[in-house]
């Protein structure tokens, strides 16, 4: 044997592995020859274990960290395999493999493509997830069968993908089985995490993992559902759908005025009809809501009775004056027969107003019709 290599030899009299990288799960110890000395020193520090192997098989495990030397008292089971009942010759041969146990924090994890889950009020929903994860080797001698084999290096890169695997798999059915809707996730995201802990605990315990914490970031819906939604709160906020409807046609006449355009394409008789239209629509709920406000007693976002918000203009009797809805006959008060009115089937360009048919010019702003 030379000098270098006998120098080289020595210093397998302690075994020991610093890590720095933050990031690996194995490290197998390099020695010449798979050489080890007799009462050799092993240094195991906080956060590792060390595993001999003999020939491929898996002998002693030391998990806790201290400085052991290397003897047949230390070495039980490699000492039973290579048959030493009363000692052994140096030197010895075998795989020596560190394996770091600490928690590998800030695991990243995502839903690749939109999860499909159900919901109780849009029957089916698509959202994406994403967030962290914890997890350490709870089993070293499982892990190093099933993940690692022979391997010399090995890292949580290595690894990630088939946690993120276990994770996306499981996410749906767990959302399921809570009975979380789309509109309560956001809620119980707490409720989440706990619950992904448990459902990946046998797939990760076969590699000999164990997750130690699970966070969600965020969960996002497909536009539409998040329009939807935002849609929904706003009708519950302002106490009904009339009252929300009435607000948006308030919302599109400002934004209508605020539009140069749009008020120069109806003084310019550009699509008269889409305009007459839209000036109906705004002048009946307009209507409907100063008739609201006007009849006493009347709830808020209730329709009076024979108001034009009803559908159904209100008449006067000729003789005693009382009032009566459009398709009444006779008046209610003194039975005196009442004459059709006349149908409101045009509108007024500029400001919306309902105009009879034979109307030459609007009652309400004066302005001279086509």
């Amino acid at each position: 044997m030379g000098l270098k290599n006998f120098i080289k030899k020595q210093w397998l009299d302690i075994i020991q592995w610093e890590d720095d990288s933050q990031e690996t799960i194995l490290y197998k110890f390099p020695m010449l020859d798979n050489e080890i000395q007799n009462n050799g020193k092993l240094i195991v520090r906080p956060g590792q274990c060390a595993v001999f192997l003999d020939e491929g098989r898996i002998a002693d495990i030391f998990s806790e960290p201290d400085t052991y030397t290397l003897n047949t008292k230390n070495l039980p089971i490699l000492a039973d395999l290579k048959g030493w009942p009363y000692g052994f010759q140096s030197p010895f041969k075998s795989d020596v493999y560190f394996i770091n146990i600490k928690q590998f924090l800030g695991q990243k994890w995502g839903t690749p493509a939109p999860v499909l889950i159900p919901d109780p009020k849009f029957e089916q929903v698509e959202i994406k997830a994403f967030g962290t994860f914890n997890f350490h080797i709870a089993d070293p001698k499982q892990f190093l069968i099933q993940v690692t084999s022979t391997n010399r290096y090995y890292t949580a890169a290595d690894l990630r993908d088939q946690l993120k695997g276990f994770i996306v798999t499981n996410f749906a059915p767990l959302l399921v089985q809570q009975g979380v809707t789309a509109a309560q996730l956001s809620a119980n995201y707490k409720l989440i995490d706990d619950g992904m802990i448990g459902a990946v605990t046998a797939e990760f315990a076969s590699l000999g993992l164990e997750m130690n914490g699970f966070q969600i970031e965020s969960i996002t819906l497909q536009e539409e559902y998040q329009e939807m939604l935002r849609k929904r709160t706003g009708v519950n906020i302002m106490g009904g759908m009339q009252n929300y409807a009435q607000v948006e046609t308030l919302d599109a006449m400002k934004e209508s005025v605020a539009n140069p355009g749009i008020n120069a394409m109806g003084q310019a008789g550009v699509g008269v009809g889409m305009g007459l239209g839209i000036g109906g629509l705004f002048a009946q709920n307009l209507k409907g809501a100063l008739n609201n406000q006007d009849q006493p007693g009347t709830p808020q976002g209730a329709v009076a009775p024979g108001s034009a918000a009803a559908g159904v203009a209100a008449l006067a009797c000729p003789k005693c004056g009382a009032s009566a809805v459009a398709d009444a006959k006779f008046c209610s008060k003194c039975g005196t027969p009442l004459p059709a009115p006349e149908p409101e089937a045009r509108f007024c360009s500029r400001c919306g107003a309902g105009l009879s048919l034979s109307a030459l010019f609007c009652s309400k702003c004066g302005i001279k019709l086509e």
